[in-house]
């Protein structure tokens, strides 16, 4: 009998090729899957990127103004 060439080894083998297998699918299905994606033309981006921002920065605005609310309460509490 040689070495490696058990029952055990074999399904261990066989199994490693069918997730090898699998991983290859999944990426080629992902690849294939990513030419039929609709890509934002730039303008759309550019928009889209600046209300991000704008959001941001009034969450951030409110968050801070709430914040020093609670610490003016807290201050005069104790």
């Amino acid at each position: 009998m040689v070495v490696g060439s058990s029952p055990t080894a074999r399904a261990e083998s066989l199994e490693l090729k069918n997730n090898m297998k699998k991983v290859i699918t999944y990426f080629n299905e992902s690849f294939e899957e990513l030419k039929l994606v609709t890509w934002p033309e730039w303008p759309d981006l550019n928009k889209s990127s600046v209300m991000v921002v704008i959001a941001t920065l009034l969450s951030g605005a409110l968050l801070f103004g709430i914040d020093k609310i609670i610490e003016g309460v807290m201050a005069q509490i104790y």
